[in-house]
């Protein structure tokens, strides 16, 4: 157990530390550890210490790394990092994270110190050691996630914010009070983030983005599933919205696939499992659909009764796909691929089949 967590807690730092260091680059264009160009000039260009890696906040990082600096020479321009340094001013800066520090004085705190942001680490701790966990269904698909989607986020910034959505989404839902509230608001506030970075992208599927493309759909998918928790006492047919427009991303993400699939040489899901057979009940339940369905189109004009029967077939393909002892987070696509866009039009319109107790009609 202990490794486990040293485990995650270990992919946590790794995955900080590239985000870091992906997004910050030295200001100063000499190597370590020998200087080339300083030497050709007669210069002795002098390297700190790296300091600790840590996560910051990039706006204050920034405002506090000048590009050159702003003390002249004789001349007027500003002196390079490898002249300022043989004036015994400056060294240059840390070739991590591009801050300079003083020669005389390291690492003195000033006004415009960046601070660490800390919820983002936290929510990266969370997603390696719980939301990961909770998500997988088997060991193949926990590597998937762990390994696949978590380094795609390394260079996509949309499906890192995806992932810290989900994961505040995950930290809310184990929250009472002001803290679920805290959580609750940063997974929005990283969702529409993550959904103004991804428009673009969208269009532009190529193989150097589809794998962060279909994580994300995925990762959106299940944020809508998690955002939507209807109280049990809810009367109304809000849950059968929200269902709605669940299942709308389901289509974006398999419309996402697709696409994928076309500039993608290898088989991106795995071909569909054995057809398993149907418990009693649920075969009774499909068959009671069918009637109605054949009933209503009988009685109601301009009732798509072959839309819906697609509808009621797809959903027993679905259930022909699902193995209690092998479960897979692919079985649900069969709905969606033998379901036609009508049907989701008449879902969007209200005029989905919705069965209301006591009155016997969908």
């Amino acid at each position: 157990m202990a490794t486990g967590v040293l485990s995650f807690v270990f992919w946590a730092v790794i995955i900080i530390a590239l985000c870091v260091l992906s997004l910050y680059r030295a200001a100063c264009d000499e190597k370590q550890p020998q200087c080339n160009h300083c030497t050709d000039r007669g210069y002795v260009c002098k390297y700190i210490d790296g300091g600790s890696l840590v996560w910051v906040e990039e706006k204050n990082l920034r405002a506090s790394v000048p590009s050159t600096l702003s003390t002249p020479d004789s001349t007027g321009q500003p002196l390079s990092w490898a002249e300022t340094t043989t004036r015994g001013s400056l060294s240059p800066p840390n070739p991590r994270t591009g801050v300079e520090t003083s020669s005389l004085e390291l690492a003195k705190p000033h006004e415009n110190s960046p601070s660490l942001n800390c919820e983002n680490l936290d929510l990266m701790i969370n997603w390696f050691t719980s939301t990961i966990p909770s998500l997988a269904v088997n060991d193949d698909n926990f590597q998937e996630i762990q390994q696949f989607i978590s380094r795609k986020a390394m260079s996509h910034q949309f499906l890192m914010h995806g992932i810290l959505a989900l994961s505040a989404l995950h930290l809310a839902d184990q929250q009472d009070g002001p803290e679920q509230k805290k959580y609750s608001t940063i997974a929005l506030a990283h969702h529409n983030q993550a959904l103004a970075l991804f428009g673009p992208e969208l269009n532009n599927i190529n193989e150097s983005n589809f794998g962060a493309c279909i994580g994300f759909s995925s990762i959106i998918m299940l944020f809508s599933f998690g955002l939507s928790r209807p109280l049990p006492t809810t009367k109304d047919l809000s849950a059968v919205n929200d269902m709605g427009q669940i299942f709308l991303l389901i289509r974006g993400w398999q419309k996402t696939v697709e696409v994928a699939q076309s500039v993608c040489a290898r088989q991106l899901l795995p071909a569909a499992s054995a057809i398993n057979d149907i418990p009693d009940h649920i075969e009774m339940a499909l068959k009671h659909l069918r009637d109605l369905n054949r009933l209503k189109g009988q009685r109601q004009k301009g009732h798509d009764t072959k839309t819906y029967a697609e509808a009621i077939t797809s959903l027993r393909s679905t259930f022909q796909q699902m193995d209690p002892e092998n479960p897979s987070p692919f079985s649900h696509r069969e709905f969606f691929v033998g379901v036609s866009d009508r049907f989701f039009e008449y879902w969007i319109a209200h005029k989905t089949k919705t069965l209301r107790k006591g009155r016997g009609v969908i």
